[in-house]
């Protein structure tokens, strides 16, 4: 039988039980750079590209996943606090009027839900896009890599199905070789024009300095309840002092059913 340890040995271990948190914590903050912006979907801990060797963030958006070390999500306990959905086709909306990002959720007649993510991602280059741009997810599908629930997609009594990714979106101006990305585009504005169940509408105002060339860039999205789909308005002005020529692309891999192909697609017409 083993010994009882004597009394200065236990006092030894419970003071090194008490400052072991302490030291956790003091390593942690000289480790860590917060990163918090108030919107409190989960604290996610993160490898930082730059800087000290963590960050924590309360939020977490697509392309951050390859840098995640842990994560809490709490939108499912918001959710669960929030007041009940009212009955049939309705519309909510997730909106952040500080970066222009949005989710919004629509219950279809048939019982399906659709969602769709707006400037909820991070470009291909790292940098973070603003505005009402097709594409991203909410932190706790990210987070559980559900990337079938990102961009556009549907669920019904199967599951989620991917329908839209985030949008291939880019802008050439004449005389000008570079490809102008949502990132470039500075947000300057953003309302929530209209938010019931009925009816959403958001909108994002930017701008754009290429050299001499000054644009300005309206979007806005508008969804009804009941609908399967949403209508997006860009419109271009030129503010600037000459005249501007410019090309604009808008397109999707066809990654409809599965997220990363087109297994379980479901978007195709039985003609093409």
């Amino acid at each position: 039988m083993n010994p009882r340890p004597a009394g200065g040995e236990r006092r030894r271990r419970h003071i090194l039980i008490l400052l072991l948190p302490l030291a956790l914590a003091g390593a942690l903050l000289l480790t860590t750079r917060p990163a918090l912006t108030g919107r409190l979907a989960g604290l996610y801990l993160l490898r930082s590209p730059a800087g000290r060797p963590l960050v924590l963030q309360d939020d977490l958006e697509l392309g951050e996943e390859a840098r995640l070390v842990a994560g809490l999500d709490l939108t499912g306990l918001r959710r669960w606090l929030a007041p009940p959905a009212p009955p049939g086709p309705h519309l909510q909306v997730a909106w952040d009027a500080e970066d222009a990002s949005a989710v919004v959720t629509s219950l279809l007649p048939d019982g399906r839900t659709l969602e769709t993510a707006f400037g909820r991602y991070l470009h291909d280059d790292g940098r973070e896009v603003h505005g009402l741009f097709t594409g991203g997810a909410r932190p706790e599908v990210v987070h559980a890599l559900a990337l079938d629930e990102s961009g556009m997609s549907v669920r019904d009594e199967a599951g989620w199905h991917h329908v839209w990714c985030t949008a291939n979106e880019a802008v050439r101006l004449e005389g000008d070789g570079r490809v102008i990305d949502p990132p470039d585009w500075r947000l300057v504005g953003a309302r929530q024009v209209v938010a019931t169940v009925a009816q959403v509408v958001l909108e994002s105002e930017h701008r754009l300095d290429a050299g001499a060339t000054r644009l300005a860039m309206h979007r806005r999205v508008s969804f009804r309840a009941g609908q399967p789909f949403f209508r997006l308005d860009v419109r271009y002005t030129n503010v600037g002092e000459g005249p501007v020529v410019l090309t604009t692309g808008y397109g999707d891999e066809p990654w409809v059913g599965r997220f990363g192909s087109a297994e379980g697609n479901l978007g195709w017409l039985r003609d093409g």
